[in-house]
């Protein structure tokens, strides 16, 4: 019997919070050394971290989606889908007046610029062309809004 989900697909992963935090503050090291991905990211695109979260399943093998929540500004939280195959980073902001556009891409630019890193370290050449190129960012503006934030 197959199990039931509230989600439309099987090949999503969430993205731990602490795991989220980490990978923003490695952006700036990794941008300095030369671009060298620590183990850190070969686990997590295997599906193997973190330890309360193994699913064993790998990015664009077996996952399409990527969820998790990223704290901006210091002060606000917004939620992000990630579409690994369309190379979309999908932004979902209940209060678009607290960032502007551009300051919004700047606080997604680690994964707009070190999920191609990942993918192009992880996946053979059959599977994905390698590329330098950044995902794309959008930010969505029709959807509900706090009132008075």
């Amino acid at each position: 019997m197959q199990e039931q989900s509230p989600y439309s697909s099987s090949r999503i992963a969430f993205l731990s919070r602490w795991f989220v935090n980490s990978w923003v503050n490695d952006y700036e090291k990794w941008e300095k050394n030369t671009n060298e991905l620590s183990e850190f990211y070969s686990k997590a695109f295997n599906g193997e971290h973190s330890a309360d979260f193994v699913t064993g399943k790998k990015w664009i093998v077996d996952v399409d989606d990527l969820f998790l929540c990223h704290h901006v500004n210091g002060d606000h939280w917004v939620a992000l889908h990630i579409d690994l195959p369309k190379e979309v980073i999908h932004v979902y902001d209940s209060i678009r007046t607290h960032l502007s556009d551009k300051q919004m891409i700047d606080e997604c630019r680690p994964f707009m610029r070190m999920i191609p890193a990942v993918l192009n370290k992880m996946l053979p050449a059959k599977m994905r062309k390698k590329s330098d190129k950044q995902f794309t960012c959008r930010r969505h503006k029709k959807i509900p809004q706090n009132e008075n934030p």
